[in-house]
C-alpha cells in the first residue's frame, strides 16, 4: 500500500513593503510556488485579512505578530 506523502514547507517570501506571500512546498517528489496576493477589490477577504495582519506585524518589526501572520497565510495556501 502506497503512503501518502508529507507536505513540507521549504521555503516562506514575505515582503515588509506590502507585496505578495509566497511559499514553496515539496510535496511528495513534485514542488509547488504558491503565492497570496492581495485582492484591491474585496478587502475583506480572508487572504487580504492574513496578508494585512502580515504587513502591519513587519511594519512594527514585531517578530511574534509576524510568526503568527506568517502561520495564517500558511494556513490559508
Amino acid at each position: 500500500m502506497a503512503s501518502i506523502p508529507y507536505v513540507h514547507i521549504l521555503h516562506s517570501i514575505q515582503c515588509d513593503d506590502g507585496g505578495d506571500f509566497e511559499e514553496l512546498v515539496e510535496y511528495g517528489e513534485i514542488y509547488y510556488h504558491l503565492l497570496l496576493r492581495y485582492n484591491q477589490n474585496e478587502p475583506n477577504f480572508i487572504k487580504n485579512v492574513a496578508l494585512q495582519k502580515l504587513y502591519d506585524a513587519m511594519n512594527q518589526e514585531d517578530e511574534d505578530a509576524i510568526d503568527d501572520a506568517n502561520d495564517e497565510c500558511t494556513d490559508i495556501t
